[in-house]
């Protein structure tokens, strides 16, 4: 009876030992097929351009803070690499300036203010103003395309849930407050945000 014992405490050891090590194993795909998904998702042209804008915003916005000639005279190169992104704002971004061609006009009067060293106060405010605006555009951008990213691949069953994927792709995403603000444009054109923006003013302009 006591090898019998024995065999079944080995038995049952063994069976235990087996369980661990499957769940290891199941713990090191899980953590290969998450790595994946990410590196997939930052990959991603549409992902890059998100954050390139982003990190140009942030660039300007330091400089402006720290308030001193030698920062303001670095605002006009930043500001010419953030040109583009400026270019990729909607129409509806850009209304507050006064239109893509107001903003295009105080953009080259700021760049050569600041090329003296010296910004006003209303040409920092503005400057200010356009990379929060900027970088808050992109950051939405970037959250919109997450979440349709993480729902196509929630579909497999491989990567988890979409809730699940989310916060491995923008570790700050309120899913929640997303799916609750959410826009009509945004719903219909996940992938596009231009076209998320001219439907918004479209559904503005056509509102009884």
């Amino acid at each position: 009876m006591a090898n019998q014992g024995n065999i079944n405490a080995d038995r049952d050891a063994s069976r235990a030992a087996l369980i661990e090590e499957r769940k290891l194993r199941e713990g090191e795909r899980g953590v290969a097929r998450k790595d994946k998904v990410i590196n997939t998702f930052n990959t991603t042209q549409n992902v890059k351009k998100y954050q390139s804008a982003i990190d140009a915003a942030d660039n300007i916005l330091e400089l402006i803070s720290s308030n001193n000639p030698i920062a303001d005279a670095a605002v006009p190169t930043y500001m010419a690499r953030a040109s583009g992104e400026v270019g990729n704002l909607s129409e509806a971004d850009k209304a507050p300036f006064g239109g893509s061609r107001a903003l295009a006009t105080r953009m080259l009067q700021t760049v050569n203010q600041a090329e003296s060293g010296k910004l006003t106060p209303e040409n920092r405010q503005f400057v200010k103003q356009l990379a929060e605006t900027m970088k808050k555009t992109n950051i939405q951008n970037r959250n919109n395309y997450a979440q349709s990213f993480a729902k196509q691949h929630a579909q497999s069953g491989i990567y988890g849930t979409e809730q699940e994927i989310l916060p491995a792709l923008v570790p700050d995403f309120d899913f929640n407050a997303s799916t609750q603000t959410q826009t009509a444009g945004a719903v219909m054109f996940p992938n596009d945000p231009e076209k998320q923006a001219r439907y918004e003013i479209w559904k503005k302009a056509n509102k009884k």
